[in-house]
């Protein structure tokens, strides 16, 4: 049997279709992600940690609102967010807002809105936007509580890491090298992109840009691309009904199924966000979708990480099942009022 054989002449047909429609896909959200990368990029090139530190140590009623909009326009990975975490720690300021900020910048950021937009819609998109700024707010205020009366939340590592003969001389660097080794111990890597912007800093700023935007086109062009062509092959081979039965509008677990779902295969926004895209073409409840879109980021095994290096595991327990809670809780409610079942995208 030669290798045309092997596959059947309809399985290739499905296989051509499916890269074709593809690529018509990335072209039509090319210029969200463009768009989004490059805003990315110009925060991450000119954005000031330092700034950023002194701005959320004060101590007034606005502060955790602003936390939570710096971290959502934010575009640090995960691992970028601890050591400003830290060093907003080391200076002084409330556990709150520095919570606050290191929750919002894991639901949502600058490229990740705009690839919403494109793919699911305006609504889609703002309802995501809000839910993260309003669920980060909550946590801080809840840490803001937790700490007033005197209950415990920092983990072993954060609490070593502010001995004072410490974190005396330590330079936002070196706390970016404290936050990646809690989480090597936890067994998880820091990415290249992340780990490389301090050592950056002297370089001039036109090429500061240049080398973020590619290392934000790589990482999130890669699976955007994977996450598309996998759409693709679903919307090939897998019957619409399977998608309806599972997560389909009336079916009342579908929106707690989909915030539950979301922690195990929710690994990078652009690589997700076409294959959920597909799947409401083909059934998938709205109120599942803002349910995913919400649960998912800030449960993902890199977010969970970072917060069990930084908080006690109670504390990270607590903050999962009010996620899960609050996901389920919107995407029943506000998924009523948004449209279902668009054009299918391929």
């Amino acid at each position: 049997m030669n290798e045309e054989e092997a596959v059947p002449v309809g399985v290739r047909s499905h296989i051509f279709n499916a890269l074709l429609n593809a690529w018509g896909f990335i072209l039509h959200l090319a210029p969200y992600l463009i768009i989004g990368i490059l805003i990315a990029a110009l925060i991450n090139t000119f954005a000031s940690r330092r700034k950023l530190a002194r701005l959320l140590e004060v101590r007034r009623w606005w502060v955790l609102p602003a936390a939570s909009l710096i971290g959502i326009v934010s575009p640090a990975c995960t691992y970028g967010t601890v050591p400003i975490f830290m060093e907003l720690i080391k200076r002084g300021a409330p556990m709150a807002p520095a919570a606050t900020f290191l929750v919002a910048s894991a639901l949502v950021n600058p490229q990740m809105f705009l690839l919403t937009l494109g793919a699911l819609g305006m609504p889609v998109a703002l309802v995501q936007a809000g839910a993260s700024l309003v669920f980060a707010i909550m946590i801080g205020v809840l840490v803001a509580r937790a700490t007033a009366r005197g209950i415990d939340l920092e983990s072993s590592e954060l609490k070593a890491s502010r001995l004072a003969e410490n974190l005396s001389s330590h330079s936002i660097e070196d706390t970016a090298r404290i936050g990646d080794h809690g989480l090597s111990k936890a067994g998880i890597q820091s990415s290249d992109s992340c780990s490389v912007s301090s050592a950056r800093k002297h370089l001039p700023w036109p090429q500061r840009l240049l080398l973020n935007t590619l290392d934000l086109t790589e990482f999130v062009g890669f699976y955007f691309v994977i996450g598309t062509i996998l759409a693709a092959l679903v919307a090939e081979f897998v019957p619409a009904g399977i998608i309806i039965a599972a997560v389909g509008q009336g079916k009342w677990w579908a929106v707690p199924f989909a915030a539950v779902v979301s922690i195990p295969t929710y690994v990078c926004g652009g690589g997700i966000i076409p294959f959920i895209a597909q799947a409401r073409s083909m059934g998938m409840a709205s109120g599942a979708v803002l349910a995913f879109l919400i649960a998912g980021p800030a449960t993902r095994i890199t977010a969970l990480t970072a917060l069990a290096v930084l908080f006690r595991k109670r504390a990270v327990l607590a903050y999962l099942a009010l996620l899960l809670v609050f996901s389920t809780f919107l995407g029943t409610v506000l998924g009523q009022f948004i449209q279902g079942n668009p054009q299918p995208i391929f």
